[in-house]
């Protein structure tokens, strides 16, 4: 009280880029802004580990990241430190990653013994695929776009089972392949 005296403006952050990242992901962010000439640390929360980070101009720094495998999703402050003032640099959020099944045949209708050549649609980080390619609930091929030759008539239930490191997901198609004309 009564006396006077000016703040120092400091560093301010104007964004960071990805703002987001999946479990068990590696990455590099980007946090833009200005005076970080003197930027010592940065932390992004419980649940990320930053390996490095380089100050790229006065303008911007990049951390890289690892998302841990089971880091609670949802949002996280990142905080930064600049000549010893630490701020609020902005947010972070942290998701399950996705797959979804999905998949197409070059045919779906046939006339005797017809053989169908599938291909994945899926989407996501997928490792693995399991196809039911006859809707008797047991598992035909492992290939990501396989062949399937049907040899007796009938209307048949296809069935995608993929999976990743974070992920899996199953999507069937009922009654998607018919067959006619075959002696038995």
């Amino acid at each position: 009280p009564g006396g006077s005296g000016s703040l120092a403006a400091g560093f301010e952050v104007v964004g960071v880029s990805p703002s987001f990242g999946s479990r068990g992901e590696t990455m590099n962010v980007v946090i833009t802004g200005t005076d970080f000439d003197e930027a010592s640390a940065v932390s992004f929360g419980d649940g990320i580990i930053i390996s490095s980070f380089n100050i790229d101009s006065p303008t911007q720094l990049t951390a890289t990241i690892t998302i841990a495998v089971n880091a609670i999703p949802g949002p996280r402050e990142i905080l930064l430190t600049v000549s010893g003032d630490e701020r609020h640099a902005g947010s972070f959020s942290v998701s399950t990653p996705t797959c979804k099944a999905n998949f197409t045949a070059d045919k779906t209708t046939g006339s005797g013994i017809t053989t169908v050549q599938f291909t994945d649609g899926s989407t996501g980080d997928i490792t693995s695929w399991k196809w039911d390619l006859n809707g008797d609930g047991i598992i035909d091929s492992l290939a990501k776009n396989p062949s399937y030759t049907y040899k007796h008539n009938g209307t048949y239930t296809v069935t995608l089972t993929v999976s990743g490191p974070y992920c899996s997901n199953t999507f069937t198609r009922t009654g998607y392949i018919k067959i006619s004309g075959c002696s038995t």
